[in-house]
């Protein structure tokens, strides 16, 4: 299996404390079934700067790493980006760093809201060839609170990923049930890890991918590993239209209202 988004790099955000962290994660992503991983430590968000240079240095230290404790994981870099309105610009720059330098971006909101200028930063994103991924729409209250917000963005082409934990309940039941939710309108397209370490934040990527398959069937399951490949080269994903195009519905839909 292909992780696209991981704290797993030592000593550079809320991940990997200590490099005896990054290994005990490493043996656990191994024993998840995961063979890549994308590093993606937090940057310019309110505690975390990770420029794109600092982290492909220490992903591959890290690699040397793994091949010297015969753990068999490869490591990609990456980063996952707080939505700020200079994002394109450190994209220009080459602060920030696409998914295995390719063209996908992971981009997280603030936990309670959406910034009022993120249209616009995505469709400047994509005007240039970027891909936006939005992370873990399930855990921002405002989408929870305003579902047709994320059905908008899906809509313009933004690909979006569910955390693994979170369809294991590991959030809570509330955030568990909005995740299916998500799956079964077509709202998402790829799951992840999101892993931080390996007790409250670890890997359950496989168990994730049973579940979909359990309740959506293969194919579904089949579509989120392909994606997650897709994602890994730079290549586009598979796309499937939301069910539903009217707000009020979607409104109802989610029992929101």
């Amino acid at each position: 299996m292909i992780d696209v988004h991981t704290h797993i790099l030592p000593c550079i955000d809320d991940g990997a404390q200590s490099i005896d962290n990054f290994l005990s994660m490493a043996n656990a992503a191994v024993n998840d079934g995961i063979t890549t991983m994308v590093a993606t430590p937090h940057h310019k968000n309110e505690n975390y700067n990770n420029p794109s240079s600092s982290i492909e240095q220490l992903t591959y230290q890290m690699n040397c790493l793994l091949e010297k404790e015969k753990i068999h994981l490869e490591l990609v870099p990456g980063q996952e980006v707080r939505m700020h309105g200079d994002l394109l610009e450190g994209l220009h720059i080459g602060e920030i760093l696409p998914i295995n330098n390719k063209s996908y971006v992971l981009v997280e909101f603030p936990s309670d809201h959406i910034p009022k200028y993120s249209d616009e930063v995505f469709f400047n994103m994509q005007l240039e060839g970027y891909k936006p991924i939005i992370a873990h729409p399930e855990r921002n209250r405002e989408i929870i609170q305003n579902p047709e917000k994320l059905y908008d963005f899906v809509e313009r082409g933004i690909i979006t990923q569910i955390t693994a934990s979170s369809l294991i309940g590991l959030f809570g039941k509330k955030i568990m049930k909005f995740s299916y939710k998500l799956i079964k309108e077509n709202l998402t397209h790829i799951i992840a890890s999101d892993a931080h370490n390996v007790n409250q934040r670890g890997f359950c990527l496989n168990k994730a991918y049973q579940e979909i398959e359990n309740k959506f069937g293969e194919g579904l399951a089949n579509m989120y590993y392909s994606n997650s490949f897709s994602v890994l080269k730079g290549l586009p994903i598979e796309l499937v239209q939301p069910k539903y195009n009217k707000k009020n519905t979607i409104r109802k839909l989610f029992n929101i209202y």
